[in-house]
């Protein structure tokens, strides 16, 4: 996940457990203490890739000069 994200890897692996267990999105983020709108984009991320939503895609690789 993006390192600027509101929630940490414990509480977005948690709030897919939620949403697998059917709670949605306000629930699931009054029950974490977040914020609602960080767990509805995770929702929504996680509706679309399933466990894949919470890959973190790797950014700004560097390129040696040969290469």
């Amino acid at each position: 996940m993006n390192p600027s994200s509101s929630l940490s890897s414990r509480q977005r692996r948690a709030a897919v457990r939620l949403f697998e267990a059917g709670l949605g999105y306000r629930v699931v983020a009054t029950r974490l203490g977040v914020s609602w709108s960080a767990v509805a984009r995770l929702r929504d991320r996680w509706s679309l890739r399933g466990a894949g939503a919470l890959v973190s895609k790797q950014r700004g690789r560097v390129f040696s000069f040969e290469f």
